[in-house]
């Protein structure tokens, strides 16, 4: 499972092929939920 936000990078096509391409199952985060990744956000 690959988890990322909303994010342009995290919703290419290019990038969510390559995640197809290696059978992983992706997750993003809801549409402004920043503290579904606080601690990464604070870094």
């Amino acid at each position: 499972m690959f988890n990322t936000d909303q994010g342009c990078q995290f919703t290419s096509i290019e990038f969510t092929d390559i995640l197809k391409e290696h059978n992983l199952k992706i997750n993003r985060d809801g549409l402004v939920r920043t503290l579904d990744n606080s601690f990464a956000e604070k870094l």
